[in-house]
């Protein structure tokens, strides 16, 4: 038997307890129960399935930027990138749409 826990899923639902999924929300909450009965007697099992997902973050970068991704216990990090190439950037619709629009300069 399968049952999914959507009452406990959704990006309305922030967990607030402190902790590492503090401001995270439930992706997905499932679990399985296997029961089964014969004449050697009976086995139960439960497997449960939880999946967290993060509310997204926009960050507008507007200039060359450094990502560095670190495990807490590392002393290194385990990625590194400089990112100064301007055609791998998305440009942001509202500063586009600032930048095409003619300057009203006077004199």
């Amino acid at each position: 038997m399968n049952h999914e826990f959507v009452e406990l899923q959704g990006g309305d639902k922030i967990i607030e307890n402190p902790g590492e999924f503090q401001g995270l929300f439930i992706a997905k909450a499932g679990q399985s129960i296997r029961f089964r009965l014969d004449k050697s007697g009976a086995t139960v099992t439960s497997e449960s399935q939880t999946f967290p997902g993060a509310i997204p973050r926009e960050f507008i970068v507007d200039r060359p930027f450094l990502i560095v991704i670190k495990r807490r216990s590392a002393e290194q990090p385990y990625f590194v990138a400089w990112i100064d190439n301007a055609e791998l950037l998305v440009p942001d619709a509202g500063s586009a749409a600032k930048a095409s629009e003619p300057s009203s300069s006077t004199g």
